[in-house]
């Protein structure tokens, strides 16, 4: 016979499992994007440009060529 309770306090604890890998998941992808932004910033003080933004100029660069090539 299965005790109800038990199963109950079964559920509970593998629902507070579950959340708390979710927490551990989420404080790591936080501190990668902190550790990101902390590059990002640093090499901007240093006076170059961040590889996301120059793939953005370029992109926007083929872009105006392609429409222009069109008009």
């Amino acid at each position: 016979m299965h005790d109800p309770i038990a199963r109950a306090q079964l559920d509970a604890w593998s629902a507070l499992l579950v959340k708390l890998k979710i927490l551990i998941s989420t404080v790591q992808v936080l501190k990668g994007l902190g550790a990101a932004h902390f590059l990002k910033d640093a090499v901007m003080k240093q006076g170059q440009v961040p590889n996301e933004l120059l793939l953005q100029l370029r992109d926007a660069a083929r872009l105006g060529a392609a429409t222009a090539a069109v008009v």
